[in-house]
C-alpha cells in the first residue's frame, strides 16, 4: 500500500466560507453540496471517480486572509442541535471547531501514513497544507475507504463479524432534538427508532432495554439533521416518528456481507438493520461497515506480490528456455498466465466498485420503488427553472401536483404489494406521456409532481392534465385484475414570479386540494385567491384554538 499516492483521495476543492457567514446559510451550502455531489454521472475517468470518492463527506472549512481558522462538520451541527442553540442568530465563526489540526503534505506521503494518523488523532477530516501553511485540500477517512473495496472478498465474511453490536435507539415519541442529544452523547452518526415488544411503564424510555426486546421501526442520521436544519424545522416539538426514515430493511446475523451489499443495491438504502429470528434488533450494518471489513494492506500486498512474481517468472522463463526442455517452458507459460489472470480479476473488481459507487450516487436522488426522481432532485430542477425564468422573462414552466384518489382503499383491500404495483404502473404511464425535457417525480405515498419545461401557455399544461385524467378513467390491468383509480391535480404556472421551490410546490398543493374538494377526478389552476382563502382558514383555526385555550384557562381559574 505504500506505493499508492494520496492524490486520488485529496479533495482540492473543499467547501470554504469566511467566519462572518451566517450558520443557516452555511447549512444550506452543505445541503446543496450533498445534493450536487450525489448527482454525478459520466464515464469511469479519474476525475469522475475522484468526485465520487468525495461525494458523501460534507464539511466546511472556515478561512480568512488565506488562513485556516476552523472546521464545521455534520457532527458539529448535531452537537449544536442537541444543546438547543439558536442557529439563526449564529455565524459559522461561532459554531466552528478550532483550532484545526492540519498536516503538511510531507507528513502524508501514502495511505499508510493517513491510516496511522487516523488512529492517533481519532479524527475523520485531514486538512493538508504546504510548508507555508497554505491549504492544499482535505482528505477524509470515508474517501480512503471508498477507494479500497474489492467486492469479491465480501462473499467470505458474515454480517455478525462486522456489524455494530452497540445500537443506539430511542422511542418513536421522543423529540428529534433528543435524538441529536443521543448522537452526541454516544458519538454515533445515526439513531435507530425502536419500540419494545411490550409497552414499557416509562413512556420516555430510551436506550435502556435489551436489543432482543426491541422492534426497530425507523432511523434518523446526521445527514437528516442537516436537511431538517436547512428547512429550519423546530426539532424540539417534532417527534422522531414524524421525520424518521421508514420502512427499514434487515439481514440476519449469518448472511454474507456480499448478500448485505446486494440488498442495499436492490433496496437502494445505505444501512440495514440486523434482526433476529423474531424481528428483534441485533445491530446495524452500513456501507461503511462493508468497506471497513476489507483489509487494504492485504489487497495491495497481493497486487504487489503478483507483480513481483510475474517479473520473476519472466526471468525464470528466459533461463529455462536455455537450460531446460520444452515441457518445462510450457509449465512456466501456464503459471504466468494464471497469475496474470488473477491480476486481471482484481482489476475487474476495481472497475465493478466504481460502477457500484456511481449507482449509489444515482440512488440518492431517485425513488427506490418507481425509479423516478425524488423530492431532492425535483427541488433542484425547480430551482434551476425559477432562476432561468428570472433571467428570461419569456420563459414559462408549470407544475402539476397529482394525488391518486382511493389509493388507501386499494392498499387496505388488496394489500400493499398491489398498491406498489399500481404506483409503478402510474409512474410508467406519466413518464411515457411527457417530453424528454419534462420531469416527473414521486414525492412519496401516492403523490407525484410533473415539471413541464418551456411551455407556451396555460393550455399546454391543461392538455397534459386532461390526458392524465382520461387515462386514469380506465382501469389498470395488474395481475389480471382491473384496478380503478383517479387523480386530483393542481396546476400552477411560473408566471406568478416565484422565488423558491417551496413556494410553487405549496401553491400546487393548494390547487390540488381545491380540485379534491371540488369532486376529485379533475384539475384546478392555482390563482392568488386560493392562497388567500387557505391562509384565512389557517388564521381562523388558529384564532379558534387560541380562544379555546383562553376559555379553558379561565374555567380552571374560576374553579
Amino acid at each position: 500500500m505504500n506505493s499508492f499516492s494520496i492524490e486520488p483521495v485529496l479533495n482540492r476543492h473543499p467547501l470554504i466560507v469566511n467566519p462572518s457567514t451566517p450558520l443557516i446559510e452555511t447549512i444550506g451550502l452543505m445541503n446543496q453540496s450533498h445534493i450536487i455531489s450525489c448527482n454525478l454521472e459520466g464515464d469511469d475517468s479519474d476525475s469522475e471517480f475522484n468526485s465520487l470518492i468525495h461525494a458523501h463527506t460534507i464539511c466546511v472549512l472556515v478561512m480568512a486572509d488565506a488562513q485556516l481558522l476552523g472546521i464545521f462538520t455534520e457532527l458539529d451541527l448535531v452537537r449544536l442541535t442537541a444543546e438547543g442553540r439558536t442557529l439563526v442568530e449564529m455565524t459559522i465563526g461561532e459554531a466552528m471547531t478550532q483550532p484545526v489540526t492540519t498536516f503538511q503534505s510531507t507528513e502524508v506521503q501514502n495511505l499508510s501514513d493517513i491510516l496511522s494518523l487516523t488512529h492517533r488523532h481519532e479524527i475523520r477530516h485531514f486538512p493538508i497544507v504546504n510548508k507555508h501553511n497554505q491549504l492544499l485540500g482535505i482528505i477524509t477517512l470515508e474517501a480512503i475507504q471508498r477507494l479500497l473495496q474489492p467486492m469479491d472478498w465480501l462473499r467470505f465474511q458474515r454480517v455478525v463479524e462486522v456489524m455494530s453490536n452497540t445500537s443506539i435507539y430511542a422511542l418513536p415519541t421522543v423529540s428529534v432534538r433528543r435524538v441529536t442529544q443521543l448522537m452526541v452523547q454516544h458519538q454515533v452518526s445515526c439513531v435507530i427508532i425502536a419500540e419494545p415488544f411490550e409497552s414499557p411503564e416509562n413512556s420516555e424510555l430510551e436506550t435502556s432495554v435489551e436489543n432482543s426486546h426491541l422492534r426497530p421501526v425507523g432511523i434518523i442520521t446526521e445527514r437528516d439533521i442537516v436537511q431538517f436544519q436547512n428547512l429550519q424545522l423546530n426539532l424540539n416539538n417534532i417527534q422522531a416518528q414524524t421525520l424518521m426514515s421508514t420502512p427499514l430493511f434487515s439481514v440476519s446475523l449469518f448472511d454474507s456481507l456480499w448478500s448485505a451489499h446486494q440488498q442495499m443495491q436492490q433496496r437502494r438504502v445505505r444501512r440495514l438493520i440486523v434482526a433476529g429470528e423474531q424481528g428483534e434488533l441485533k445491530g446495524l450494518i452500513t456501507q461503511k461497515s462493508l468497506l471497513q471489513a476489507l483489509e487494504p494492506q492485504e489487497m495491495y500486498g497481493v497486487i504487489e506480490a503478483l507483480k513481483r512474481q510475474v517479473c520473476q517468472l519472466e526471468i525464470e522463463k528466459a533461463e529455462l528456455l536455455q537450460s531446460r526442455t520444452e515441457e518445462l517452458s510450457e509449465q512456466v507459460k501456464k503459471r504466468t498466465l494464471e497469475l496474470e489472470s488473477a491480476n486481471q480479476q482484481l482489476q475487474e473488481e476495481i472497475i465493478k466498485r466504481r460502477q457500484i459507487e456511481q449507482q449509489l450516487a444515482h440512488d440518492a436522488l431517485h425513488d427506490p420503488l418507481t425509479g423516478l426522481p425524488n423530492r431532492a432532485l425535483l427541488r433542484e430542477r425547480i430551482e434551476f427553472a425559477i432562476q432561468h425564468a428570472q433571467r428570461h422573462p419569456d420563459y414559462l414552466f408549470a407544475l402539476l401536483f397529482i394525488d391518486l384518489n382511493r389509493f388507501k382503499t386499494i392498499n387496505d383491500s388488496l394489500g400493499h404489494l398491489m398498491g406498489d404495483r399500481l404506483l409503478i404502473a402510474v409512474a410508467k404511464f406519466l413518464q411515457e406521456s411527457l417530453r424528454d425535457n419534462d420531469l416527473v417525480a414521486r414525492l412519496g405515498g401516492d403523490e407525484f409532481v410533473i415539471l413541464l419545461d418551456g411551455i407556451h401557455e396555460l393550455q399546454d399544461a391543461t392538455q397534459i392534465g386532461d390526458r392524465i385524467l382520461d387515462r386514469l378513467a380506465s382501469p389498470f390491468d395488474i395481475e389480471e385484475q382491473a384496478i380503478f383509480t383517479s387523480a386530483s391535480i393542481g396546476i400552477v404556472l411560473s408566471a406568478n414570479n416565484y422565488d423558491s421551490s417551496n413556494e410553487i410546490l405549496r401553491d400546487a398543493d393548494i390547487a390540488m386540494y381545491r380540485s379534491k374538494n371540488k369532486g376529485k377526478a379533475c384539475y384546478e389552476v392555482f390563482d392568488r385567491a386560493m392562497y388567500l382563502k387557505t391562509l384565512k382558514i389557517v388564521e381562523d383555526v388558529q384564532e379558534i384554538e387560541s380562544r379555546l385555550v383562553s376559555d379553558g384557562e379561565k374555567l380552571t381559574t374560576n374553579q
